[in-house]
């Protein structure tokens, strides 16, 4: 016990410290070496446009969020985003045989680049979300349009913690 309250005590004076003098733990990676961005283009070839809107706004209204890096209009470095067409996949039956329950999926890819050289990338990103089909077709087909706008969501969230969980630095791979 007599130990416990000096390193206690010891922990808070640093992290005080620390985060006095700027440093910020959660911080690391992107925000440290990036200090402005501008979002370039969204791809969603094979998704309607409202689609590639929803994820160009989605991806301006999180780094603002976050708040850094800054975006700006004119930037030497570029974040884009490719958007691959949804799968669907049958992941169970309704009682009646015909309604089903179907996992819509959406990958993301967002890339970083800077003079026209991609320095980096976050891979494929995949974001899921279920949907149940059944009933009219307007009901089905404004199902699958909340289903893919939800998998797309969660698709650039998981895609954009990997951005700043990064340790990106330009320079050192030019």
């Amino acid at each position: 016990m007599n130990r416990i309250l000096p390193n206690a005590l010891l922990l808070t004076i640093v992290s005080v410290g620390l985060i006095g003098c700027g440093y910020h733990l959660v911080r690391a990676g992107v925000a440290g070496s990036i200090t402005e961005i501008e979002i370039g283009a969204v791809e969603a070839p094979d998704l309607d446009e409202s689609s590639a809107v929803r994820a160009r706004s989605r991806l301006r209204s999180q780094i603002k969020r976050r708040g850094t890096p800054a975006l700006v209009q004119t930037s030497t470095t570029e974040l884009t985003a490719i958007v691959s067409a949804p799968t669907r996949a049958v992941i169970g039956f309704g009682e009646n045989g015909v309604d089903s329950v179907q996992q819509t999926g959406v990958k993301v890819e967002l890339k970083l680049s800077r003079a026209g050289h991609v320095f980096w990338t976050s891979g494929p990103v995949t974001g899921e979300q279920p949907l149940s089909v059944g009933g009219s077709a307007y009901e089905t087909e404004n199902s699958r349009k909340r289903a893919i706008e939800y998998a797309l969501d969660a698709a650039l969230d998981a895609a954009l913690i990997k951005f700043y969980q990064a340790s990106i630095t330009p320079e050192a791979r030019s």
